[in-house]
């Protein structure tokens, strides 16, 4: 059995599987610190589904060229959020979930917009 470890930022906690650790790893840093930031900020919105993992596209721009990739988890109620893996994907792949709306929120400012009403 892969060990499972724990993190907690804030009020926000989550698990990590091992394997997770290992792909991010292989990803360059400044993307990788940026992924991790924004499943800090964003675990407590992902959908939550008994018994089925889940997966959710996003995209980096700590560099100059975008890294687009996908996170599979498993987020059950009266659990913790547990991120399995994490791997490079298409701007393809990257589209296709955004017209499935499971992806991660570009930014600060995608979230505060979509909070708006629409204008009449």
């Amino acid at each position: 059995m892969v060990e499972q470890r724990y993190t907690k930022v804030g009020n926000i906690q989550y698990d990590i599987d091992d394997w997770f650790i290992e792909q991010i790893r292989e990803i360059p840093m400044d993307y990788a610190f940026d992924i991790a930031s924004q499943i800090t900020e964003q675990v407590d919105e992902l959908p939550v589904k008994n018994g089925w993992t889940q997966y959710v596209a996003g995209v980096s721009h700590a560099l100059k060229e975008p890294f687009f990739f996908k996170l599979e988890y498993l987020n059950q109620e009266e659990e913790l959020c547990l991120f399995l893996g994490v791997e490079e994907v298409d701007v393809d792949t990257f589209l296709d979930y955004m017209n499935e709306n499971q992806t991660l929120k570009f930014n600060k400012d995608e979230k505060k917009s979509e909070s708006r009403e629409p204008a009449d």
